[in-house]
């Protein structure tokens, strides 16, 4: 989880707009669409409805009262632009063609020719 700080303690709302949460793997498949029901619960769109999921397909479950009322305060709608469902990659990889480089052989930015 990346978080910076508030910048409401009362609204619990981040300093920044951007919040970024990795769940494991493992868990991933039985705890994604009860989170992105949390949220959505949470932090209801105020007009973009049909674009507040945005990236891979997922479905939000309906949360069970006994979690919302764990995690869930009061809801704020428009708090959360959207959600950007994404996963892994690749991983690193080896570039062998020089032009395709962000760094020189002197290790200084290279140009973009």
């Amino acid at each position: 989880v990346k978080y910076w700080g508030k910048r409401d303690e009362k609204l619990i709302l981040p300093v920044n707009s951007s919040l970024s949460i990795t769940l494991h793997q493992d868990q991933l498949d039985e705890t994604l669409e009860e989170f992105v029901g949390v949220l959505q619960h949470t932090f209801p769109p105020k007009s973009n409805g049909d674009q507040f999921l945005k990236g891979l397909p997922v479905k939000a479950a309906s949360p069970s009262e006994e979690l919302l009322a764990e995690v869930v305060r009061d809801p704020i709608p428009g708090a959360i632009q959207y959600l950007l469902i994404t996963k892994p990659g690749p991983g690193p990889s080896v570039v062998d063609d020089g032009s395709c480089h962000l760094l020189g052989e002197d290790g200084m930015p290279g140009s973009s020719s």
